[in-house]
């Protein structure tokens, strides 16, 4: 089970339906009081964990 930090629940959540309907990057997910890093370091969690798959072009599927 992949650890949340309280308060990120809805990030992740965003995160992991987007890349289930298509390839995303870090780029593509704008949220309000998030950074580009923030959101960067939550895609690298989510690969190392196993919930996201990194392809080739740099683009993240849902694993």
């Amino acid at each position: 089970m992949l650890s949340i930090k309280k308060g990120q629940e809805a990030t992740v959540e965003h995160i992991m339906l987007t890349a289930s309907r298509y390839p995303i990057t870090p780029k593509n997910i704008s949220l309000p009081n998030q950074s580009d890093n923030h959101i960067a370091l939550i895609f690298e969690q989510l690969t190392f964990f196993g919930h996201l798959r990194q392809l080739e072009n740099g683009e993240y599927v849902r694993a």
